[in-house]
């Protein structure tokens, strides 16, 4: 295995094994903030929670009480989802991120914590982890290439 966070060049993602793999392609240049992070990422992975119901509650709550989005979707929501995707059921996993440098231009201590958080907590844990902790756990691929 060896789940690895890649800096390629755009050129080059046409060359990406997609066999039996889930492949999640971001626009770097979408993601604003935080609150677009998390629900886009929620969204092209498929998260359960994020559901059209749950979307109607969300703008319901938006629109009457002010309430961030934060609410519904957070950053341990997120993690906890990352580390199961069981609906998911291709063997390999691969997140493209693609304008990278505009990723989150104004928030580059964010970016930073997403970075940190892939490769010491979501690589590790489909790398290895899952075996111990998840019942019926199996290892998998879990790429993700960046470019710039």
């Amino acid at each position: 295995m060896g789940n690895s966070i890649k800096t390629i060049d755009n050129n080059m993602v046409a060359y990406i094994n997609r066999n039996n793999t889930f492949v999640v392609e971001i626009n770097g240049e979408e993601v604003k903030n935080e609150k677009d992070w998390l629900y886009i990422m929620a969204e092209k992975f498929h998260f359960p929670v994020f559901l059209e119901e749950e979307k109607k509650v969300v703008e319901w709550f938006d629109g009457a009480y002010g309430y961030s989005r934060n609410y519904f979707m957070n950053w341990e929501r997120y993690e906890d989802w990352l580390t199961d995707l069981s609906w998911v059921k291709q063997n390999s996993i691969i997140l493209i991120i693609k304008n990278y440098s505009k990723l989150l231009i104004e928030y580059s201590e964010s970016k930073e914590y997403i970075m940190n958080n892939f490769k010491n907590v979501i690589l590790p844990w489909w790398e290895k982890d899952v075996v111990m902790y998840m019942v019926g756990g199996r290892k998998r691929d879990f790429d993700i290439y960046l470019i710039a």
